[in-house]
């Protein structure tokens, strides 16, 4: 959550099957490595449920 301002920066994250939408409290730059791995690691997290369906 550093990558993104912290979790105190963050107000609210939703998500769809192909993204994870974070709101802000203040602008900050995101690291997009770390933005990449939670992507990578939602991506993951989505496919391994699949794999029980």
């Amino acid at each position: 959550m550093e990558g993104v301002g912290g979790k105190s920066n963050t107000r609210h994250v939703t998500h769809c099957f192909t993204r994870l939408r974070f709101i802000y409290l203040m602008s900050v730059e995101v690291d997009r490595a770390l933005y990449g791995f939670i992507f990578m690691l939602f991506l993951m997290i989505i496919f391994f449920q699949a794999s029980f369906v």
